[in-house]
């Protein structure tokens, strides 16, 4: 079966997104796979699917497959993205949209095209630190300060959820992890794949290794479940930003540089919620008859 798509990327992170108001995917893990396969494939951290929504209040609904077939709850980058395609396709007309996703409608602000970028704000609701909503089975009430078994060894991390769950490591409170001493460090696959596999976290877990900048400056590596390093994360890099105000390293209510192999995204922390904005950029449009 012959499939349309557009390749997208928001800050590195890059996805093929496809319009199912038009057509329909029959297998979307096994089609994600190939796709996602840099050698043989488009080339991609995985597949977005724009589809009708099932809630009434929603513009669109979206469905994302990692690199490895598993479908996420949600991806800051890609729904960023998700909602530029849309307006391309022409299923939303104005510079606002109600996304819903399994982890809850996100609601996104879009700025004017130039070129092939546009900036787009998009609402990520609250961060939860209570290990329950990761899941993780940690003995900690909540996941602000954890202590993690690695091996024979432990990291200090804070755990929290926005949407997906994440493990946050500060470089600064490892200083007797070597392989965080330096951000291009071989930490994040090392680690980040111990971590993902660990039973402490029965469904997997995005890690990032942070290195502080300034006060409103931090710099991350990802580690996702279900594609390895990625350049970025967008639901990372709130998580990033959750944890630096929540531990008093930043203050809320400014944006928060969070810069990222693929550049660099702003997170607002307030009491209301959080803001992700950052560039939503068109790649190309194709056709293919994998899957």
């Amino acid at each position: 079966m012959r499939y349309r798509f557009t390749k997208m990327q928001g800050c590195g992170n890059d996805y093929v997104y496809m319009d199912c108001f038009t057509q329909a995917v029959r297998d979307p893990s096994e089609l994600a796979r190939q796709m996602s396969d840099r050698h043989f494939g488009v080339g991609s951290d995985g597949l977005i699917l724009v589809c009708p929504p099932t809630d009434s209040g929603a513009d669109f609904r979206m469905r994302m497959f990692n690199a490895d077939g598993s479908e996420g709850r949600m991806c800051g980058n890609g729904v960023r993205c998700a909602a530029v395609f849309a307006r391309r396709c022409g299923i939303i007309t104005g510079n606002e949209a109600v996304v819903q996703t399994l982890a809850g409608s996100k609601r996104l602000a879009l700025g004017q095209m130039h070129g092939n970028r546009c900036t787009v704000r998009v609402q990520m609701g609250q961060p939860s630190f209570l290990p329950a909503d990761l899941p993780a089975l940690c003995a900690e009430e909540n996941g602000i300060h954890c202590r993690i078994p690695v091996g024979k060894d432990f990291l200090f991390a804070t755990l929290v959820s926005v949407g997906s769950p994440h493990c946050v490591i500060f470089s600064d409170e490892n200083p007797f992890v070597g392989e965080l001493a330096e951000p291009d460090g071989p930490a994040p696959e090392r680690l980040g794949r111990m971590l993902q596999s660990s039973p402490l976290f029965p469904v997997g877990v995005n890690v990032e290794f942070v290195w502080q900048r300034t006060p409103d400056t931090l710099y991350a590596r990802v580690w996702e479940r279900g594609s390895g390093e990625t350049l970025s994360c967008g639901t990372g890099a709130c998580a990033v930003a959750a944890a630096a105000v929540v531990k008093g390293r930043a203050s809320g209510g400014n944006p928060l540089g969070i810069c990222m192999r693929g550049g660099e995204l702003f997170v607002t922390v307030t009491d209301a919620g959080m803001w992700l904005s950052g560039d939503a950029v068109f790649v190309f449009d194709g056709e293919t008859d994998m899957a």
